[in-house]
């Protein structure tokens, strides 16, 4: 296998392992609030079963023991990094539903074969992706810098890669648009790739928890710089090693 094909195949694995973690992780939140608010006739509790699951995988990682005071103060930590979600369902849900939609739908708009073979589908694919987009990033924004767990970090972590993913989305329908298919294919991989960044921030969080040995309090604003950021630079390095060599004099995109 060349060179060029191994990281190919390699790339797509990565995205295919990011896709089903983002998926899983937008399920499971969507689940636990029509379970916890929806459909529930008793009062709101303020974390789903999920996230009760994920402060014992939490004290689990930390090596630290039900009922004694550090299991308390995880507990503590993830239910004030969690209650917002059963606190504001409607905007949970226009998140995490269009959000795991979008992460299975992009990759499918990046094979070459589906374009060829079926372009009408990749269009109107296309399309509803830019339709469920704007309520994933405005419910991000919301969620993000209304009521940020990790303090000014955070905050300045969504602000940023969240405005890419919605600037990344409007220069890629000007693009296209505009006929230009190459700009339209590197800004619609851009904002992909922050799309696919909430996985990653869940691979950098267990990361940083087994390294600090602390609750989410400690590391979550890193989690998020780490995460998105990665998966940001790597499109940005795929999408240069892959653009024609005619248009590497041009300007930046």
């Amino acid at each position: 296998m060349r060179p060029r094909g191994a990281v190919t195949v390699a790339l797509w694995c990565g995205v295919i392992v990011l896709v089903c973690i983002g998926v899983a992780g937008s399920v499971a939140r969507a689940f636990g609030v029509l379970e916890s608010v929806v459909f529930s006739d008793g009062p709101t509790p303020e974390l789903s079963r999920f996230d009760r699951v994920g402060t014992s995988f939490m004290a689990a990682l930390l090596g630290v023991e039900r009922g004694t005071p550090a299991y308390g103060e995880i507990d503590d930590q993830n239910r004030r990094m969690f209650v917002k979600f059963n606190r504001h369902p409607t905007a949970t849900l226009l998140h995490v539903l269009p959000a795991a939609l979008l992460v299975m739908l992009a990759p499918l708009q990046f094979s070459r074969r589906i374009r060829a073979r079926h372009i009408r589908w990749h269009r109107w694919s296309g399309r509803v992706i830019v339709a469920i987009a704007i309520p994933v990033g405005i419910s991000g924004l919301f969620f993000g810098l209304l009521m940020p767990f990790g303090g000014a970090l955070e905050a300045s972590g969504v602000a940023t890669f969240g405005g890419l993913f919605l600037f990344s989305l409007i220069r890629a329908f000007i693009a296209i648009r505009g006929g230009d298919v190459a700009r339209h294919r590197e800004w619609m991989m851009r904002m992909f790739s922050i799309a696919l960044g909430i996985a990653t921030v869940r691979i950098a969080g267990i990361v940083l928890a087994v390294l600090t040995r602390q609750g989410p309090e400690v590391w979550f604003g890193h989690s998020i710089w780490m995460g998105f950021g990665s998966t940001v630079a790597v499109a940005e390095l795929w999408i240069r090693h892959t653009r024609p060599r005619r248009a590497l004099g041009e300007g930046a995109p």
